[in-house]
């Protein structure tokens, strides 16, 4: 498994987001985010995604610790024979509810 992820400094209270995330033989990529749902509800708009979204419920509690994912772009092989590249994820100081 190869995971690339952030994470704040009260760690699920804060969030995680998991950036690059697959797992044995997986070609397609799993971007996830995690909550504790302290700060309010966090969920994914599944017509408002580009990929697959397999989980819209990002609190952990509420998932068994799954938190809420879409699957899209390729990963693994793929990912390789296509170059490689590059991931980005803006981050800010200030608490927001909007990724």
């Amino acid at each position: 498994m190869n995971i690339r992820w952030q994470v704040g400094p009260n760690w699920f209270r804060d969030g995680e987001v998991d950036i690059i995330e697959g797992v044995h033989e997986a070609t397609t990529n799993l971007i996830s985010l995690h909550t504790d749902g302290s700060e309010g509800v966090c969920t994914l708009i599944p017509n408002e995604q580009n990929g697959f979204v397999g989980s819209a419920q990002c609190d952990n509690a509420q998932t068994s610790a799954i938190g809420c994912g879409v699957s899209d772009g390729p990963y693994g092989t793929p990912f390789n024979q296509n170059g490689g590249g590059v991931c980005e994820c803006p981050t800010s100081s200030k608490p927001s509810n909007q990724i």
